[in-house]
């Protein structure tokens, strides 16, 4: 009788926690706020609505050490992984692909890219490797991380002026973007408009995204995004923006800005992804890329 009260009391338990992780705030609205403490922080983030607030105040540290000059030099020759923006509007793909640069060649690419369609993101590996960058980020962690975490993840996005990102969504339990160096102006909308965006699950790369251009959508779209709804901000350098888990958001960014971000998942947050996270590994296991060579410069074909 006590061990079936037990099992109870821990199925319940897990149902509560878990059910959590789906819920879904729907408020067309971007809150503000000052950063005052942790505990504040994550209890305005539960209510899982965006909040956008200074952290350049709090911990100058941190953004100081990741300007754009100074990323140049930790990174310097580190590959970074850059993907296309219109890869995500070829009709019927479901899948997009990324390739390596180094990051000074990115950001030679960059400079370059008068139309504005390349970025960078998904560079955790880069900064887990780097003694240097695992140190800075951490000291982000105190003022930012929630309770019980068992998975933390670090990022470096940047883009070319005027690169706008897809449309997307994640599931983790707390996502932040810190504006380093420049600006970024991001557009967000609620789980509610996922049946005008044509949600596309990525399962190859883990990635759910739109292939609604919002900005200058395909005409067999136009009609759908004129009934999306969004909430839009600029995010300075300094100020840091929780994305809740299911708002779909879009960042547009501005010239020689760097984006560092943080995600924190709890056991709980991995518990209820387990069915997106064993079809994303068992399609992983299951695909063979095929890596294209770099195109040789003229000279170099020259000498063959």
């Amino acid at each position: 009788m006590f061990l079936s009260f037990l099992i109870f009391i821990l199925i319940f338990f897990l149902y509560i926690h878990i059910s959590d992780q789906y819920k879904k705030s729907e408020d067309l609205e971007i809150y503000e706020m000052d950063y005052k403490s942790n505990i504040e922080l994550q209890k305005v983030c539960a209510i899982k609505q965006p909040v956008l607030f200074d952290l350049g105040s709090v911990c100058p540290s941190f953004f100081e050490n990741l300007t754009n000059d100074n990323i140049k030099e930790l990174l310097d020759t580190s590959e970074v992984k850059v993907k296309d923006v219109n890869d995500y509007y070829i009709l019927n793909n479901t899948s997009v692909d990324y390739i390596t640069l180094s990051y000074d060649s990115f950001d030679q690419l960059s400079k370059t890219d008068s139309e504005g369609h390349y970025f960078t993101e998904g560079n955790t590996d880069i900064i887990e490797e780097s003694n240097e960058l695992s140190s800075i980020y951490s000291k982000i962690d105190p003022f930012l991380k929630p309770y019980f975490v068992v998975q933390t993840k670090y990022d470096i996005l940047c883009g070319s002026d005027g690169t706008v990102t897809p449309m997307r969504y994640h599931t983790n339990e707390r996502q932040y973007l810190m504006v380093t160096s420049g600006s970024i102006h991001v557009k967000m909308t609620p789980w509610k408009s996922r049946k005008y965006l044509h949600e596309n699950k990525d399962f190859e790369n883990y990635e759910f995204w739109s292939p609604v251009c919002i900005a200058n959508p395909d005409p067999i779209y136009k009609e759908d995004t004129e009934k999306i709804k969004m909430v839009e901000c600029i995010i300075p350098v300094g100020s840091a923006l929780y994305l809740p888990p299911y708002w779909w958001y879009s960042i547009k960014f501005s010239k020689d800005t760097i984006v560092c971000s943080s995600t924190y998942n709890s056991a709980m947050n991995i518990l209820s992804n387990i069915p997106s996270i064993v079809r994303y590994y068992l399609q992983f296991h299951n695909t063979h890329k095929k890596v294209l060579q770099p195109v040789l410069e003229d000279d170099e074909k020259k000498g063959l």
